[in-house]
């Protein structure tokens, strides 16, 4: 069969086109963790119980609801959704130096829960952390919480299911959850819903943790993920992971998020939404208390005990207020330095080095004597009945 040159040439333009739109594509797969950050290694643990974090340079936006009044939303939130489902509550995750947080809810049939969005400032990459508690009985969450880069401020959530977004307007992932029950929210698992220009269909992209983290009833979860843009049009180095109570649970690398440079990552919503395609259940109700948006990894609430003498700041402080700061802070560090050396002993007890074990009691007891771990080396000490063969012979050397 012979070919004229008119389709020889349309066929060779067709694949030109094939392999440019080939190379233009990206590549997003899990990856190693690395040197990411986890525990209490973020911005977090510089600010005790989250007091005084919104003064980070690193902290874009912060939300306690400490305030306690819808008219401090306004202040702060372009578009809030769902106000009247909303209402402050007593209760905040443990460490926290607040008391309150704010409780959503979704009636099916009635409304489908609420939402508070704003803007930040632009970035090439965002984390947000956010605590979360799920009241038991609640079900399945259709949509939850996401970062955005968008191109346009019209200050409201542009509608972007199902559409694929140009890479000059708009990117975002979502914090989420794989619905495997439509009753019992504790059998869904944390994922990503993810929304660039070169995914595969019409709808977002599921990605799920190797390791499966489920969600749990009644208990404050810490969720923080990020999203790192791609450094350049043509470069698929784009990032994203997530951590569920400090654990890293998933990396994933090879995005081309944006097609311009011009396109940052500047966008944040806090999101409930529930309705009749991701539960049966008719009452849903779930609470959320300090979100921080910011340009490095957050991390969990630092506890009080384990407080920073930074965290005492000159101008908010009193030399009395100082003072017990050292205090607690030397109590903390000398309970942990006899913690460890009880461990110590406790290893050398079991490998049979007895007289290891004692004089580390002892050093024990003499350096950290007003410790809780001293009260137990004391135990120790006296129940100490060294063997025969470890007892020095009477009356000198033999």
């Amino acid at each position: 069969m012979r070919i004229s040159t008119w389709t020889a040439l349309g066929l060779f333009a067709a694949a030109a086109l094939a392999c440019a739109e080939a190379r233009s594509a990206d590549n997003p797969r899990h990856a190693d963790f690395g040197e990411m950050p986890r525990g209490h290694s973020g911005i977090a643990s510089k600010y005790p119980g989250d007091a005084g974090i919104e003064r980070d340079p690193d902290v874009l936006l912060v939300e306690d609801f400490e305030h306690g009044r819808a008219e401090a939303f306004r202040k702060k939130w372009k578009n809030i959704g769902g106000e009247k489902h909303m209402k402050f509550v007593d209760d905040a995750p443990g460490g926290s130096a607040g008391t309150k947080s704010v409780q959503m809810e979704a009636q099916l049939g009635r409304n489908s829960g609420g939402h508070l969005f704003t803007y930040v400032k632009d970035s090439d990459v965002l984390f947000a952390r956010l605590y979360a508690k799920f009241e038991r009985g609640s079900g399945p969450i259709h949509h939850f919480c996401e970062i955005r880069g968008e191109r346009d401020r019209t200050g409201w959530p542009a509608g972007a299911a199902g559409v694929v977004p140009r890479g000059d307007e708009r990117f975002f992932t979502m914090f989420d959850f794989k619905k495997r029950d439509k009753v019992d929210f504790t059998k869904c698992e944390v994922m990503f819903y993810t929304y660039w220009q070169h995914m595969k269909g019409k709808w977002g992209t599921n990605y799920l943790p190797k390791e499966r983290f489920h969600p749990q009833y009644d208990k404050w979860h810490c969720f923080e993920w990020m999203l790192k843009a791609n450094s350049a049009p043509d470069a698929d180095d784009g990032e994203q992971a997530m951590w569920a109570d400090g654990e890293l649970l998933m990396r994933m690398t090879g995005f081309k998020w944006r097609s311009t440079n011009k396109l940052k990552c500047n966008t944040f919503w806090l999101k409930y939404y529930v309705t009749d395609h991701s539960t049966t259940v008719k009452t849903n109700r779930m609470r959320f208390d300090h979100v921080v948006v910011a340009r490095k990894y957050v991390g969990p609430i630092a506890k009080k005990t384990a407080a920073r003498l930074e965290a005492v700041s000159s101008e908010a402080a009193t030399a009395e207020e100082a003072a017990a700061a050292r205090e607690a802070s030397g109590k903390a560090i000398a309970e942990k330095e006899a913690a460890r050396l009880y461990q110590m002993a406790r290893q050398a007890e079991r490998m049979g080095q007895r007289v290891v074990a004692k004089q580390l009691y002892e050093q024990i007891v003499e350096k950290y004597p007003g410790t809780g771990v001293a009260a137990k080396a004391r135990r120790e000490l006296s129940r100490w009945a060294p063997p025969a063969s470890e007892r020095e012979p009477e009356g000198g050397e033999r």
